[in-house]
């Protein structure tokens, strides 16, 4: 499994769980996985 796949199928999951764990960080993180085109900001 490459990481554009993995980051398709679970990348959501992962900011999800990623908001308890460490906020600002997975913020950032979200929002260069979107501007990259992997993630939607809708």
């Amino acid at each position: 499994m490459n990481f554009e796949q993995f980051v398709i199928d679970y990348g959501y999951a992962a900011l999800f769980v990623g908001t308890f764990l460490e906020g600002d960080t997975t913020l950032v993180i979200g929002g260069f996985l979107a501007n990259r085109g992997y993630l939607e900001l809708a």
